[in-house]
């Protein structure tokens, strides 16, 4: 697809590329997250934790990958 960037793509991207804190896969599938959060610490060192977000019946919950 020429063109279009995918948000896995941006995920990844971000990944190696950028400083970051704190990214989460927010839902989608194994292939492509909906949407991706990230966060930056202006002072301190950053986690570069990375989280997946899953919701079900009783709502949403977040598991550290």
């Amino acid at each position: 697809m020429y063109g279009k960037v995918t948000n896995s793509q941006i995920f990844d991207f971000i990944k190696k590329n950028l400083e970051w804190d704190q990214m989460i896969w927010e839902f989608g599938d194994d292939e492509n997250p909906a949407w991706v959060h990230v966060s930056f610490k202006e002072s301190g060192k950053n986690r570069k934790q990375i989280k997946r977000a899953y919701r079900d019946s009783k709502g949403v919950y977040y598991k550290v990958i």
